[in-house]
């Protein structure tokens, strides 16, 4: 597992990670239960803060390609801690950029704290606006705006996005939930630990609440990645029938019906940060024309301007409804034999352990691709349905300017500022809206060409398709909806609401059922 050199320079030995053979030597198969004395020895836990420190600090690089001297090692070997059991056991593929993984795993601990913090502080301004307490400037329409709501509602989400996991030690000085990740809690120049702890990751997952995988589509073409996998499977099963496993060897039998899997697709990650900056960007250009005076008879309204960014948006869909697919191809046809490792004497080590654990290698193959599947569909959903959690964030922008329109109409007659408040539940329900169409669009255009031209003809195709049903469904909402009175401003709202509840449902169940047809065909032809 390690390959070490001494520096010509007489600095450390410097060491680079990867899979090679510590292993060759252990004959017998990798044990799925952990004794006290391994566990008190080997096992270690971590935090956030410090995984989302050493990824950021190899962000420009993948960990295959990294290396670092004993020094070092030894360094990030002491971020981890001796513990008893494990909140999360972080597995991803060390192929994979760490740029990814940082954005993923900061949404997903993150996302929601933030979103609620910056909400807050955005709508805490209110009030310190009534009577202009705080400087203005007069818009085309003689409104006093300026916005600031917006402003320290992006600030604030932004500093919380990627320092909220600190606030338990911060506030309260206690620790965090602990995690297990491989490049801390693994002594990566200590050649002795390093193979008793990479003999133990089976049993390490036991001792852990939940798995938490940084998946890419590369993930499972990686034997260490899917014999993590395995042994929760393995554990889940023990659990469900005879109950082999005890108490002090396992902290999955308290939830033996539910694989405990936390999926984290790390191109989704990527695709929420850029739907939010596409959000952002137009909400910051409707800012501009409001307070432009010449812009009344051409300011745009913010459904117009989202069409501005969307070939980039559309782009950004397709690249992740094809992981998407990816993903659901790669749990139906799973296979173990498909799956590579560097060293051959490990890969026939671990397929004696997966022999062990499951009798033959298609029984295996058989439990995680029914498991697993499962836990991904509860997890995310169907293949053309974003995260709702996921999507909400990325309409706080639209909350944000919300709460500067409510700023502007304190002064104004009551029916305006029912009107203004059920304008801004529109706006953010057209974003949700923007979300579902546009990873609708995005599973119709998947597909990649060879050609780059007919990539960017698909992705522009996409796009005239989604201006096409955005306009349709948009502009009668926001224009005879938001007349100046009360009524057509609920009924425009409720048409919103119903339009977002359709798209959420249907194009599930009927790309559901062409998926579910297609597999039976198969399955009979096979």
């Amino acid at each position: 597992l390690v390959q070490s050199s001494i520096s010509s320079d007489g600095r450390d030995p410097v060491v680079s990670p990867s899979h090679g053979s510590l292993l060759s030597e252990t004959r017998a198969p990798l044990d799925i239960q952990l004794s006290a004395s391994t566990a008190k020895e080997l096992l270690r836990g971590t935090n956030l803060s410090a995984i989302l420190s050493v990824l950021w600090s190899k962000m420009a690089s993948t960990h295959a390609d990294q290396s670092f001297s004993v020094g070092e090692a030894a360094k990030l070997w002491r971020q981890s801690r001796p513990v008893q059991e494990l909140g999360t056991f972080v597995s991803h593929c060390w192929r994979d950029g760490d740029a990814g993984k940082v954005i993923t795993l900061c949404f997903h601990y993150n996302g929601v704290p933030a979103a609620i913090a910056s909400i807050v502080v955005s709508f805490a301004l209110v009030p310190l606006n009534i009577g202009e307490r705080i400087p203005v400037v007069r818009n085309w329409s003689g409104c006093g705006f300026l916005p600031c709501s917006f402003v320290a509602g992006l600030v604030c989400f932004t500093i919380a996005l990627f320092t909220w996991h600190r606030m338990p030690s911060a506030l309260c000085g206690r620790r965090g939930d602990s995690f297990f990740f491989d490049k801390l809690c693994v002594h990566q120049a200590d050649t002795v630990l390093q193979a008793g702890a990479v003999a133990s990751l089976p049993a390490f997952v036991g001792k852990s609440r939940a798995l938490a995988i940084l998946w890419s589509p590369t993930y499972f073409s990686r034997l260490w990645c899917t014999i993590e996998v395995a042994a929760l499977v393995r554990l889940s099963t023990l659990n469900r029938t005879s109950g082999q496993l005890d108490a002090q060897s396992c902290q999955l039998q308290s939830c033996p019906d539910k694989l405990p899997l936390i999926w984290l697709p790390i191109e989704l990650g990527k695709t929420v940060a850029k739907l939010l900056a596409v959000v952002c960007c137009t909400v910051v250009l409707t800012i501009v024309a409001q307070m432009i005076p010449w812009s009344q008879d051409y300011a745009p309204d913010m459904p117009v301007v989202v069409t501005w960014l969307l070939p980039f948006h559309i782009h950004s869909m397709r690249s992740y409804m094809r992981n998407r697919l990816a993903l659901s191809a790669q749990l139906r046809d799973f296979s173990f034999e498909d799956a590579e490792c560097k060293s051959d004497d490990d890969k026939r080590l671990l397929k004696a352990t997966l022999l062990q654990w499951f009798g033959t290698l298609d029984e295996a193959n058989s439990f995680v691709r029914s498991a697993v599947s499962t836990s991904v569909h509860m997890t995310m959903g169907s293949e053309v349905r974003f995260p709702l959690r996921l999507l909400l964030i990325t309409c706080l922008p639209v909350i944000w300017n919300g709460a500067d329109y409510t700023i502007c109409y304190l002064s104004r007659p009551l029916e305006l500022r029912v009107s203004s408040f059920l304008y801004t539940v529109v706006l953010t329900l057209i974003v949700v809206f923007v979300g579902q169409l546009s990873i609708l669009i995005g599973r119709i255009s998947a597909r990649r060409w060879e050609n780059p031209m007919c990539n960017i003809a698909a992705t522009l195709a996409g796009t005239a398709v989604f201006c096409v049903i955005f306009v349709l469904v948009t502009f009668p909402i926001d224009n005879w909806g938001f007349r100046g009175d009360e009524p057509s401003a609920v009924i425009a709202t409720s048409t919103m609401f119903c339009v977002v509840g359709i798209l959420q449902v249907l194009p599930s169940k009927i790309f559901g059922r062409i998926a579910a047809s297609a597999h039976k065909a198969s399955r009979s032809s096979a």
